[in-house]
């Protein structure tokens, strides 16, 4: 049996599928909870639904290795007048049996899976996708702190180390916010940078900071990310490279590119892409053929890693006049 963890990262991505292939009217809703017709007070789970203009469509997934016999096929049948959905569909990664397939067909349940192209198959259809991603390594980092000695005593200056301690992230991020054009044009070679920051940016300590010198020696570096595992989705008798909706992706799911046609939905998980030592993450770009139109999506935000073990050295200087 598939892991839980897994079926849903399917069904999720069948959810993305047809985020990118139905009108843009669709509702697209992954695991979503019914009412009972029969029992308004009892929720029914559903894989994935699709409503516009009031028609209900209900999206059913098997993650399993190997194909789904009529008896699944059977109880959609059922989930189908129980729920009074207008149409089901059955999404499996393994394919179906001949009488699952019949059955189906008599019964007006849709099909479709999602297959694996061999090697031989990815070269053949001969569109893959290329992802980079950069980052900005500190082969160096020092801050120096100048402090309003007038002002200053002993609980405000370890009010402004505690800060400095903590801040270190935050300050990584606004240098690059605000110097984005001049950081994407430094390449592979280190470079010496050179920021000043005023204190309105120290929030609770600006009032005893005047100023902060920001230098840094930095390079950037480029990595490809490999989706390297292709899948096409359709009629489970359409032959892979005849379908019009192909998957590709990494084993981490950390890169996912869905195309069908020209259009193309990228999505990117930074809760799982992780930047080398002492790097941050820049950017990311994408390189491929035949694209009328692209999302982007970028999840995993507050979970991913922006900053890998970068160290910043800082020094507080007092000044009098």
């Amino acid at each position: 049996m598939p892991h839980e963890r897994d079926s849903s990262l399917f069904e999720l991505l069948v959810s993305r599928i047809y985020g990118l292939i139905e009108q843009a009217d669709t509702e697209v809703i992954w695991n979503k909870h019914l009412p009972d017709p029969d029992d308004p007070k009892s929720q029914r789970q559903v894989d994935v639904t699709l409503k516009r203009n009031n028609i209900l469509t209900i999206i059913e997934c098997r993650l399993h290795q190997d194909p789904q016999d009529v008896t699944w096929v059977e109880s959609l049948i059922g989930k189908r007048v129980s729920l009074r959905a207008d149409a089901v569909i059955a999404v499996s990664s393994s394919g179906f049996t001949p009488l699952a397939r019949k059955k189906a067909e008599v019964h007006g349940i849709i099909l479709r899976d999602l297959v694996s192209l061999s090697a031989a198959e990815v070269s053949e259809w001969g569109m893959t996708t290329r992802v980079f991603v950069e980052y900005l390594v500190y082969d160096s980092a020092n801050a120096t702190v100048h402090l309003d000695g007038e002002n200053l005593n002993g609980t405000e200056l370890q009010r402004v180390v505690d800060w400095a301690k903590s801040s270190t992230t935050n300050m990584l991020s606004q240098i690059t916010n605000k110097f984005v054009d001049q950081l994407n044009r430094i390449d592979s070679e280190p470079v010496d940078i050179q920021v000043f920051l005023n204190p309105p940016w120290i929030d609770s300590a600006a009032h005893v900071v005047r100023k902060v010198d920001f230098a840094a020696i930095v390079r950037r570096i480029r990595e490809e990310h490999s989706v390297p595992l292709v899948s096409a989705y359709d009629l489970p008798n359409v032959h892979p490279l005849e379908r019009e909706t192909f998957v590709e992706r990494n084993s981490q799911y950390a890169t996912e590119v869905i195309r069908s046609g020209g259009s193309v939905a990228i999505t990117l998980d930074f809760s799982r892409v992780r930047p080398p030592e002492k790097g941050q993450f820049l950017s990311y770009t994408v390189t491929m053929k035949d694209v009328t139109s692209v999302t982007h999506r970028i999840v995993g935000f507050d979970k991913g890693l922006w900053f890998n073990g970068v160290e910043v050295r800082y020094t507080f200087v007092p000044n009098f006049c």
